[in-house]
């Protein structure tokens, strides 16, 4: 029943309608009583009257006394052809009778078919609800889910359309994400084949003149070769990348969260880009207090790593590179300041895209680091930001407790 609220109203208003007409009853028969002591008590006093004009000498309460003798003798009226047990001297008592029958009847009519048509009126309904949820039903399966609903009470029929509604949204929402995973694997497939076939069109272009030329010097051959060794070698760490990349984005990699020294961390990243800054006679500087991040340390190791090169290959020569960190109850924060040609503002709205190249990226750049350093902070519930101006550009990442 608590959840027959429509149900409900109609019992309650039923009862209340009948505690309405049997009060009524009980009104009417009143009156039906005090009409019979009227016309009863006329016929006493008419009968007194007469009494008194054919008798004078009665006094009134000698007649009073005669007409409330409760001596019972029927024999009188009996011979006059009535009879007390069926028959009604008071004819106004038929009348009244008959009048206040009909009232009777024409009310419990009246009673009978206000609650009729509640019925009938709370079936009409439910089967109106039942044919739209049988639609509802029959777009569903026809793969319709732009559906409005607009449902406020809590009949069941409601609930079960409203639970109808929660499984199309989340239906639409399956179908729409299913179409952006579609578009988004179309592009991906797009965005690595277009990265690959550099590579692949270099060391085809290698082998071609290897085999084209039988009588190709051995310098030459050894230079091909080593090129094909570059291209390759470049392929399999862009495959590297997409792969780790794409299994951050289908959540396919369960974080290992643990407490590690940040200074541990920012010097493993270091030392995997000391070559490159010794290359370009950068000096990296750390500033801050140790202190414990809990973080997945390899992947961070990763995404800093990733960052930190693209610091180092976009800083001048013979500049210098800051890490600083810092700790708070909030966040901890750790900043990658370097000093080169500033980001334009279009590249920074689109810099940590996948496969995304800016204006000064190098030509053997694959455009994918920062995209996997930005889904690594994320997944370790951090957020990383870039601005760069007069010549410094700072990469600043907050990982939040």
């Amino acid at each position: 029943m608590e959840n027959r609220p429509g149900l409900k109203k109609i019992i309650i208003l039923s009862i209340i309608l009948n505690i309405i007409f049997v009060s009524l009853f009980i009104l009417i028969n009143k009156q039906e009583y005090m009409s019979y002591i009227r016309n009863y008590n006329n016929k006493i006093n008419i009968i007194c009257n007469n009494i008194k004009e054919k008798y004078p000498d009665l006094s009134d309460s000698e007649i009073i006394e005669i007409v409330t003798l409760n001596e019972d003798d029927s024999n009188f009226i009996r011979k006059y052809g009535y009879d007390l047990n069926n028959d009604n001297i008071i004819k106004e008592n038929d009348n009244s009778f008959i009048k206040y029958i009909i009232i009777e009847v024409v009310i419990f009519i009246l009673n009978l078919c206000i609650v009729l048509f509640l019925y009938l009126n709370h079936n009409r309904r439910k089967d109106k609800d039942i044919k739209e949820i049988i639609k509802l039903v029959d777009n569903i399966n026809k793969r319709n889910y732009n559906l409005d609903i607009d449902t406020l009470n809590e009949e069941e029929l409601s609930i079960l359309k409203d639970e109808i509604y929660k499984i199309t949204i989340m239906l639409r929402e399956q179908a729409d994400n299913s179409n952006k995973d579609k578009l988004y694997l179309k592009k991906s497939l797009e965005d690595i084949s277009h990265q690959l076939r550099t590579p692949l069109t270099a060391i085809l272009i290698y082998i071609d003149n290897i085999l084209d030329n039988p009588n190709l010097d051995n310098k030459k051959k050894e230079e091909f070769l080593r090129k094909i060794k570059r291209e390759s070698y470049n392929m399999k760490k862009l495959i590297e990348l997409i792969l780790k990349l794409s299994r951050l984005e289908v959540n396919a990699i369960s974080f290992d969260r643990k407490e590690n020294s940040i200074s541990n961390l920012i010097n493993s990243c270091i030392d995997n880009v000391s070559t490159l800054a010794d290359l370009k006679n950068i000096n990296i500087k750390t500033n801050g207090t140790d202190f414990l991040l809990k973080c997945d340390y390899s992947w961070e190791v990763e995404a800093l790593t990733n960052i930190l090169k693209n610091a180092v290959e976009h800083s001048f020569d013979d500049s210098e590179i800051l890490i600083c960190y810092e700790d708070n109850k909030i966040y901890s924060k750790i900043e990658i300041i370097n000093y080169g040609d500033n980001i334009s503002n279009s590249d920074l709205r689109h810099i940590f895209e996948r496969f995304y190249k800016g204006e000064n990226s190098k030509s053997d750049s694959f455009g994918i680091g920062l995209s996997l350093a930005k889904t690594i902070v994320e997944n370790d519930n951090g957020k990383i930001i870039v601005d760069s101006i007069n010549n410094k550009t700072t990469f600043t990442i907050r990982y939040y407790k």
